[in-house]
């Protein structure tokens, strides 16, 4: 990858924190993953009968630690994650029974396609990643999908219309500090759906979820949390206010150009 995000787990010690700390039994992010993880079961299996329960060829981009492929390796036919950093690949691993991993970095501009994939998740990428590395990264996924039934899905966990408004002062000056955009930390569905499109991807679902924000999760058990999330994200029109939004996309077919769309 082309920027300082790429460098973010470079160590085996940044790598480590990242697992010991963001999805810690109490933290708010595992929360979210026990929504998460329901609501991949459900896509699949959604996106398997829509493809006559033919194979499922599974990409998970910028694989981390390996939380979503691991959990998603059973559910598919054959299972593969690249991930840029060596260290946080090693941590992956370990989690894998059948997948597979590949450490290289897709973003180059001489990076050959190793394989095209009817599915593929890229999940807490979009956000952190610098603009410029947004856009290469989803044109790269883009070309990676195998054809117009292909299945894209990825998220934004800062959808600045949410609880999250709340922090804005507080992630301003923090983005000021570490010398990066303020608006780094936000990013609203509209500037999601242009950057599908310079991708010729067309998003056709969104599920918004992650509503009480970490602090306001902290009052409650994670098993009353997790609860809570739940009942939210089911009511009407609320998902627009969630923090996370998860995005279903898919290829558009360009005329006349049959090889870019196989």
């Amino acid at each position: 990858m082309t920027n300082n995000y790429s460098k973010s787990f470079s160590t085996d010690k940044q790598a480590l924190n990242y697992e010991n700390r963001e999805y810690d039994e109490n933290s708010y992010s595992s929360v979210l993953w026990e929504f998460e993880k329901e609501l991949l079961t459900t896509l699949i299996t959604e996106f398997r009968h829509s493809t006559g329960g033919q194979s499922i060829d599974y990409l998970d981009f910028a694989s981390g630690s390996g939380r979503i492929i691991a959990y998603v390796e059973d559910k598919v036919d054959t299972a593969t994650g690249i991930e840029v950093s060596p260290a946080m690949c090693a941590i992956a691993s370990k989690k894998l029974k059948h997948g597979k991993l590949i450490c290289t970095d897709i973003t180059l501009p001489d990076a050959a396609i190793e394989k095209k994939y009817d599915l593929i998740t890229a999940f807490r990428f979009i956000l952190n990643a610098d603009p410029e590395l947004r856009t290469i990264a989803m044109k790269a996924l883009s070309l990676r999908l195998k054809d117009e039934k292909s299945w894209f899905i990825f998220n934004n966990h800062g959808n600045p219309f949410s609880v999250k408004l709340m922090m804005w002062p507080v992630h301003f000056v923090r983005q000021l500090y570490k010398g990066r955009d303020p608006a780094c930390n936000y990013l609203t569905n509209a500037q999601v759906y242009r950057l599908a499109a310079a991708a010729d991807l067309q998003i056709i679902r969104v599920i918004g979820y992650g509503f009480l924000g970490g602090r306001i999760a902290k009052i409650f058990s994670k098993t009353l949390a997790c609860r809570i999330e739940s009942i939210l994200a089911k009511c009407p029109l609320l998902p627009v206010f969630g923090i996370n939004q998860c995005y279903v996309a898919k290829r558009i077919t360009i005329p006349g150009n049959a090889k870019r769309s196989s």
